[in-house]
């Protein structure tokens, strides 16, 4: 019989559901009146957590977006004049004024 050790998301709500539920039968004078709120406080934690990295997420992907150049934007802008407009990805578009 083998043990197949569990998965690192699964460690990670056990660990998660283990430190709040501690954390709050801890908080009340009666454990049974704190174990009445762990699955809230559960909830509550991991619902906070999640959105809070999706918004660090969220929030890097559209800083990196803005930073992104196509490698053709310095090709194109050598192609054109000083009385050129560019488009909002440096493309050069001609005979706009």
């Amino acid at each position: 019989m083998t043990v197949k050790p569990k998965g690192g998301l699964t460690q990670f709500v056990e660990v998660g559901v283990g430190f709040i539920s501690n954390l709050v039968e801890s908080s009340f004078e009666d454990r049974e009146r704190g174990t009445k709120y762990v699955p809230y406080f559960v909830t509550l934690f991991f619902f906070l957590l999640f959105n809070n990295w999706l918004g660090l997420v969220l929030a890097l992907v559209r800083q990196l977006k803005s930073m992104a150049i196509p490698a053709s934007t310095v090709y194109w802008r050598s192609k054109c004049d000083l009385s050129s407009r560019y488009n909002y990805y440096g493309s050069c578009l001609r005979g706009l004024n």
